[in-house]
């Protein structure tokens, strides 16, 4: 009976050391199915992309212009109303690779860059620090205005279905 509980404690073990390490190897997008390592091409110069494919995005890393690390995208909530892309959601904080904390930032703030395969957000590691986040089991409303409101106003954009008032 001791050997059995020992054998199965071993297994455990390795499981729990093996798991967060293919974990991260895929939030890295080090996996040959890594979102960088299949389909990534750059526009050529002058030519702008006109579209992305979501396992693109995800696992992308997040930077602002110091280089400083932010976050990884690990998802991409859309407004069920319209289909737009209102928020890439970035993976901050953790243990072990596993994300314990994510962070919702509009979409719109992100700048693509290719050369470097990242997205710049222009926010200090401070503010990414103090931003509105959520767990793993409490995911937000997007379709909340008052949520999502808060959320563009934090970085700094007028929410975009504010912004579409504006137009005649």
């Amino acid at each position: 009976m001791k050997k059995l509980i020992v054998m199965i404690a071993i297994f455990g073990w390795g499981l729990f050391l093996l798991a967060p390490a293919s974990y991260a190897g895929w939030m890295g997008g080090e996996s040959e199915n890594s979102p960088m390592a299949v389909g990534y091409s750059a526009p050529k110069s002058g030519e702008r992309s006109l579209e992305y494919k979501a396992s693109t995005i995800i696992g992308t890393e997040v930077q602002n212009k110091r280089g400083d690390y932010l976050g990884k995208i690990t998802d991409l909530m859309i407004d069920p109303t319209d289909g737009r892309i209102v928020f890439a959601v970035l993976s901050h904080g953790g243990v072990l690779g596993i994300p314990t904390r994510f962070v919702a930032v509009p979409f719109s703030v992100l700048t693509p860059r290719h050369e470097k395969k990242i997205f710049l957000l222009e926010v200090s590691r401070e503010k990414m620090a103090a931003a509105p986040s959520f767990d793993r089991e409490h995911w937000p409303d997007v379709a909340n205005r008052e949520w999502s409101g808060d959320i563009y106003r934090y970085y700094g954009q007028m929410p975009y279905w504010e912004a579409d008032d504006c137009w005649p």
